[in-house]
């Protein structure tokens, strides 16, 4: 039988983000002040990102590692063309990972309201794209 940890909620995820902001609550207490208001922002972007990371884990990592995995010698991008097939790589692989977390986490999204079917449709969008690249690049265009 497969065990399955509990999901902590929105509020056990953030609560150490606004903990980690109490000194400076505590320094500008003018919620008008800029400080107050950059704080705020702050607060909202790290909610932000953890929401993302529980959402997907950390696949901004594990797509650089997976390129590592593939290419242990690094490569070379010679041209306009093989960056743009490098972006299309790196988003591709980037919606995998996202999908294999949202379908084995076994829960809905936290912070985006994309889905598993949404990440996947996209990556097909982005399939069509490369697609599209290969079958008419020009016989003149550097390779």
């Amino acid at each position: 039988m497969t065990k399955v940890n509990r999901i902590p909620s929105l509020e056990e995820l953030y609560a150490p983000v606004d903990k980690g902001f109490d000194h400076v609550n505590q320094a500008t207490p003018d919620p008008s002040s800029p400080s107050q208001r950059v704080l705020e922002i702050a607060k909202e972007w790290m909610r932000i990102f953890v929401g993302k990371n529980t959402d997907y884990g950390a696949s901004y990592l594990l797509t650089g590692a997976t390129l590592n995995l593939w290419f242990p010698q690094g490569f070379v991008i010679r041209n306009t063309l093989q960056q743009t097939y490098f972006g299309l790589l790196t988003r591709m692989l980037d919606k995998i990972i996202r999908t294999s977390h949202l379908v084995f986490m076994g829960r809905g999204p936290l912070v985006i309201e994309e889905k598993a079917y949404q990440t996947i449709a996209d990556l097909g969008v982005y399939a069509f794209m490369t697609a599209d690249l290969l079958k008419h690049e020009t016989a003149n265009t550097e390779r």
